[in-house]
């Protein structure tokens, strides 16, 4: 059990014979994709606590990151009392070869599992909240949008937003110097 409540309702989508509360499973559901500059996580991939963070995961694909906490709780052996008792490079359980780790192992349908539950409707049966992103309107559908230019450089503005599709219904020019907004006018034909 990763929550030390016993108001324990969801099993962890990642581990096996892990389980979560309603908070818990919120808090997991907000954080579990947020990522680092570096592309390694914020929170901790068994309980989402950012405290403590210990490991990182030496996959390239992966960057998985695992609190003190839990690491003392669920995987180290007698052996390994320690993260410096793990071997280096360090392979978290989700992509180690054998999936298990002191008390804690991997379902073999993480993936789906957390997948599913990342995409989740608004369902009546669904008892916590799910960001489910605005869906991103085909070309043809989206409006044209109006470009308001401070500073210089608005045709290569210009340029990048027809390349991506998207239309412009009107420029609205303010800079400060007067030859600027001049020299855009008759090269954009506006």
């Amino acid at each position: 059990m990763v929550c030390q409540t016993n108001n324990v309702q969801h099993s962890h989508p990642l581990f096996e014979r892990c389980y979560l509360c309603k908070v818990c499973m919120q808090e997991f559901l907000q954080g579990t994709l947020l990522c680092n500059e570096d592309e390694t996580g914020f929170y901790c991939s068994i309980c989402n606590s950012g405290e403590n963070l210990l490991l990182i995961c030496d996959e390239l694909q992966c960057g998985r990151p695992y609190c003190h906490d839990c690491m003392s709780r669920f995987c180290y052996t007698k052996s390994m009392k320690t993260a410096e008792d793990l071997p280096k490079p360090w392979l978290c359980i989700l992509c180690s070869e054998t999936g298990k780790m002191g008390s804690l192992s991997r379902r073999k349908d993480w993936q789906e599992q957390l997948k599913t539950l990342l995409m989740k409707s608004d369902s009546k049966d669904c008892d916590y909240n799910v960001y489910i992103p605005y869906p991103v309107p085909p070309v043809p559908q989206r409006k044209p949008i109006r470009v308001l230019s401070l500073f210089d450089g608005i045709s290569t503005g210009l340029v990048a937003l027809n390349r991506v599709g998207l239309q412009v219904l009107n420029v609205e020019l303010h800079h400060k110097l007067r030859d600027y907004v001049l020299i855009n006018y008759y090269n954009l034909s506006l």
